[in-house]
């Protein structure tokens, strides 16, 4: 099968074998793939395949499952799916436990599929799952121009929030606000507490994607509830 090899850094079609299926795995083929810094980081000798995972860059794609392990419910050959991957993506198949696979549905495109996994499931994560995020509050939601801030804007508005962000560019402020921030904050020029207290507002979850240092120097004086609903992303070279 071919696969996108990138030695030195540079990317380039070359050749391998399709994967061996274990037990609880099925074979994908691959319709197309979601990039993510994770990638560029690997491309430069920065952020290695774990041991055991595939050394074939790619976290994430849609495509159709061909073949399955030979503990697979037989339900699953041949649907349209998205999926997180422990590396592989970047090829024609890619192996993928089934715990891994969500069908994807039938009015979502393989292109808009691939792009879902790795920011939406982080975003979800953290605003309803870590952050308990519910209707009427206020997330704070740092690197809001991001992947995953991206992700983390629409999902707390669905969800009847107020979205306030911040990010480094005006340019970046405007993309967060076409997503339906209702607070964008430049940081580079504006300082988001002193923001978020000229206009009475407190975070009742805040998202960061960056660090922790945020966290211990700032964020006690434009939250409460703290620690508990702080949802701390340590995925800065994942956003």
């Amino acid at each position: 099968m071919k696969y996108i090899s990138h030695e030195s850094g540079n990317l380039a079609f070359s050749d391998t074998r399709k994967p061996q299926l274990k037990n609880h795995e099925v074979l994908v083929k691959v319709a197309a793939i979601g990039v993510n810094r994770a990638d560029c980081m690997q491309r430069q000798g920065k952020y290695p395949a774990p041991k055991g995972d595939s050394p074939i860059l790619g976290l994430e794609c849609a495509g159709t499952v061909v073949e399955l392990g030979n503990e697979v419910d037989k339900s699953w050959l041949d649907k349209r799916i998205f999926t997180l991957c422990a590396g592989g993506a970047y090829s024609e198949y890619v192996a993928v436990e089934t715990k891994q696979l969500m069908e994807l549905p039938d009015d979502v495109t393989m292109v808009e599929g691939a792009a879902i996994s790795e920011v939406y499931l982080t975003a979800f994560g953290a605003l309803f799952e870590l952050g308990k995020l519910q209707h009427g509050q206020t997330a704070l939601i740092h690197a809001g121009a991001s992947g995953v801030g991206g992700a983390a804007i629409q999902m707390a508005k669905s969800a009847g929030a107020t979205v306030v962000i911040t990010a480094g560019s005006d340019e970046k402020c405007q993309h967060a606000k076409s997503l339906g921030a209702d607070h964008t904050i430049n940081y580079k020029n504006t300082d988001f507490v002193d923001y978020m207290q000229s206009h009475n507002l407190i975070a009742n979850v805040i998202v960061d994607p960056r660090c922790r240092q945020l966290f211990k120097q700032k964020c006690p004086s434009c939250c409460h509830g703290l620690p508990n609903n702080y949802a701390c992303l340590f995925r800065w070279a994942f956003c």
